[in-house]
């Protein structure tokens, strides 16, 4: 599980803060570990693809460039 962690948290380093990468890697990494996945490879592609398909999903705020007068 740990090591599963510590490649999640690698990948992800490159938009997150560290504590950021670990927290969302760990809750996903968690539940699957507990539901049965113990390859750490395995469960590093599954957390980082939730991550990736979370952001993904979210809304994306949007400020217009110019203000027409």
């Amino acid at each position: 599980m740990y090591a599963a962690l510590d490649i999640a948290t690698r990948y992800m380093l490159r938009g997150y803060d560290r504590l950021g990468a670990q927290e969302r890697a760990a809750r996903r990494i968690l539940t699957m570990f507990n539901s049965g996945e113990h390859r750490p490879l395995m469960l590093a592609n599954k957390a980082i693809a939730a991550v990736e398909k979370e952001e993904a999903e979210q809304p994306v705020a949007t400020f217009p460039c110019a203000i027409p007068l």
